[in-house]
């Protein structure tokens, strides 16, 4: 993929969660690399092992970023500023807060007028996680969030949410042709389930809003996978067969060894 810039750019912000992880920080390097947008707000929580600041984390990413593009940058207050092409200078805003919480965990007053669009990424993947974490995560923390939206961002153009093709899976092979597929008779897995009232939840929420839909994310094709993101497991291929095998009929466990 080109890192060479877009020519539209919008001279709004764009509201991101979910930004620590591997699909976020792959975002915002988009975002910023295109410059897509006037400005990155991004909900991240405080990291209690080790101790690191909402700010503290989204510097270390703007940071990584920075080096590897040969980027600019300056801190002020919650923000990191990157100084790109010519004269465009793109802050990234770091939220304290927490998408499970009410009104995100969100104390501090923020001038979100300026915010156009969201991309509400966030999300409990671990298909072996448990029931009740899917329900606080994936269901509650988009229900949060869509609320979120509706107090503060009244200059809201797009709600983006990050889905899985994955939520209309039953185990058996079928050819999807609609664009607003039916409940699933049955769901392989509670993370499937989640994910599929998530995005009913979106989709009714009366939010104008854009729905992806992917059904497998990968690491970049030149073979880089950030140290803190846990999927660096490499099976054998008999091994890792086995374990698609158990995953796809919904009887997952624990991971084999």
């Amino acid at each position: 993929m080109s890192n060479a810039p877009y020519n539209h750019q919008q001279e709004g912000y764009i509201f991101i969660t979910g930004g620590t992880g591997f699909l976020g920080q792959t975002f915002i390097e988009k975002m910023i690399q295109n410059q897509s947008f006037g400005g990155i707000y991004v909900l991240a929580k405080e990291q209690v092992s080790p101790s690191r600041s909402a700010f503290e984390r989204i510097r270390a990413i703007v940071e990584r970023i920075a080096a590897e593009n040969d980027y600019r940058i300056s801190c002020k207050n919650d923000s990191t500023t990157v100084a790109c092409t010519g004269t465009r200078h793109i802050p990234v805003i770091a939220i304290s807060g927490d998408i499970t919480q009410e009104n995100l965990g969100v104390s501090e007053h923020h001038d979100f007028g300026q915010v156009t669009h969201i991309c509400h990424m966030a999300a409990l993947t671990d298909i072996a996680g448990a029931e009740e974490a899917f329900e606080e995560i994936n269901v509650q923390g988009t229900a949060n969030t869509l609320e979120f939206a509706r107090r503060h961002f009244s200059n809201l153009e797009i709600f983006g949410y990050i889905g899985t093709a994955y939520d209309v899976y039953t185990g058996e092979e079928f050819h999807q042709t609609e664009t607003t597929p039916p409940e699933p008779s049955e769901f392989v897995n509670e993370y499937s389930k989640s994910k599929w009232i998530a995005r009913k939840l979106v989709r009714e929420s009366g939010l104008p809003h854009c729905i992806f839909l992917p059904g497998i994310i990968t690491g970049h094709s030149n073979g880089h996978l950030p140290e803190n993101i846990p999927l660096g497991v490499i099976y054998g291929p008999t091994q890792a067969l086995a374990f698609l095998k158990i995953v796809v009929e919904g009887h997952y466990t624990d991971a084999p060894h």
